[in-house]
């Protein structure tokens, strides 16, 4: 691969990054309603960007994984700040619309006609179903928004070093989550033992989000997998890292973490057993001595509450909680049974079956407007609770389909190019990428994990930085 030139992102970047953040909290908290002060600033905070889109990046970096906990925990920002990723993203976007007018050509990136698809499906769909323009944007929304982001950073002229200093970033983000998890334990230790739940343990991605922190801390172990294939000397420190991001999944009560754990270290070592015995032997036993000491953990603060036994143990009691229609504390659909209901509902007919009822037709909206007929219809079910759910609701199965062919479109671009790769750092990203899209594909019947910030974002931020990389070693093109 032809070396990609490196240049330093410097700290003035930075600083100017935590400068602007601070400058529209504190606008956010000292005015009740700053809609004209934010239009004025955020007009030349996106006429900045266009000139130094590096800032915008480390911008959305920083608000992804902090501004939801700071808006429904903390309550010190109003929800609308949390849009603020989406502003950046559309305002780097239309800086690669701008230059791709000038060069006369879309950018070279896997996923164009797969992209083009979806949404030539998805407007069909709206059209057949009468659904309402701004519903559908924002269905749209849903869906597309870190896409956007995907073009912006496989586009732009980023730097390797700027690219590779935002994953480190993003993996500093996860360990983050390690003291706040802490802090939020002790917090719930002093609270009524009826009101104890690990469900409050989210780290800094917000309210309720303790599988999404689990999600994003496995995608995040995936990628120290890779480095401790690829980096000798490093090993230990990967080792120690990956005990260290157990410790929350631990504190937050998540189930998920004794099924999905080892699903993706034995897709990740599906091949490396014949290639590199000894390390895939480490990385077993390694997982499997984190999951029983995350096992005692877990019966140690919630043996009172939640027998883990029955689930880990008795096929007969996890069929049942699985299928369990009803979620006790709301009357929502609880997930498998939100997927069924999709399912019966849509099947029903041969039109919506193909085409779904149309994107965010089946959707809640923070305005009234937005939100979806189906939902309105369904209401208090959440019938958007997980993605298989949503998607198959509002896309139908052929729909959902070409959604799936996106995201293999991604993943066999970087399968491909993984045997050819020569740095190991981006070897190294490359091999864990595929372990967030197994994680992330899987999880689509437990979240909306194509659609929350902090995993859609890691996913599609990567997975745009392995295609710049890719395309600064392709023959005949310029490094970057």
């Amino acid at each position: 691969m032809a070396h990609v030139r490196k240049i330093d992102v410097g700290i003035r970047q930075i600083l100017l990054s935590v400068s602007i953040v601070l400058l529209f909290l504190s606008i956010a908290v000292l005015f009740n309603h700053p809609y004209y002060v934010l239009a004025v600033i955020g007009g030349l905070f996106g006429l900045f960007l266009t000139v130094e889109p590096r800032v915008g990046i480390v911008v959305v970096i920083m608000s992804v994984f902090l501004f939801d906990w700071l808006s429904d925990v903390a309550g010190v920002l109003p929800r609308q700040m949390t849009w603020l990723p989406e502003l950046v993203i559309a305002v780097l976007f239309l800086k690669v619309y701008v230059v791709t007018l000038k060069h006369g050509r879309l950018p070279r990136v896997p996923i164009n006609k797969a992209v083009l698809v979806f949404v030539l499906f998805g407007l069909v769909s709206a059209v057949i179903n009468d659904a309402s323009p701004f519903v559908t944007f924002l269905g749209f929304r849903n869906y597309l928004k870190y896409v956007l982001l995907f073009y912006v950073v496989s586009c732009l002229d980023f730097h390797e070093v700027f690219l590779r200093r935002m994953i480190l970033c993003v993996i500093g983000s996860a360990f983050l989550q390690i003291p706040v998890a802490v802090l939020q334990k002790y917090y719930l230790s002093v609270m009524p033992s009826d009101l104890i739940s690990g469900d409050l343990i989210g780290g800094t991605l917000g309210a309720h989000t303790s599988g999404i922190l689990t999600i994003f801390l496995l995608c995040t172990i995936s990628l120290l997998i890779g480095f401790f294939y690829t980096y000798r000397k490093k090993r230990l420190v990967c080792v120690i890292g990956i005990m260290l991001l157990f410790i929350p999944m631990g504190l937050n009560e998540t189930k998920i973490t004794f099924f999905l754990t080892p699903l993706v270290v034995l897709f990740l070592m599906r091949k490396e057993i014949f290639k590199r015995c000894g390390k895939t032997v480490a990385v077993f036993i390694l997982s499997a001595l984190l999951l029983a000491a995350t096992y005692k953990v877990y019966t140690h603060f919630y043996s009172e509450k939640v027998n883990i036994d029955d689930f880990l143990f008795s096929p007969d009691y996890l069929k049942e909680y699985l299928l369990t229609e009803y979620d006790y504390l709301d009357g929502s659909l609880k997930r498998v049974p939100a997927v069924i209901f999709a399912h019966e509902q849509i099947t029903s007919h041969l039109s919506s079956t193909v085409l779904g009822v149309g994107p965010g037709n089946a959707s809640d909206s923070f305005f009234s407007e937005g939100v979806g007929r189906y939902y309105r219809m369904h209401e208090g079910l959440k019938v958007d609770k997980v993605q298989v759910s949503r998607m198959l609701f509002e896309f139908g199965y052929v729909g959902f389909g070409i959604f799936l062919y996106l995201i293999y479109r991604v993943y066999r671009a970087n399968r491909t190019w993984r045997s050819h790769a020569e740095d190991r750092f981006w070897k190294a990203i490359s091999f864990g990428f595929e372990g967030i899209v197994f994680i992330l594909v899987t999880t689509m019947v437990y979240a909306n994990s194509f659609i929350v910030d902090s995993l859609a974002f890691t996913f599609w931020f990567v997975a745009g930085s392995l295609t710049a990389i890719r395309a600064s070693s392709l023959p005949g093109r310029e490094t970057r």
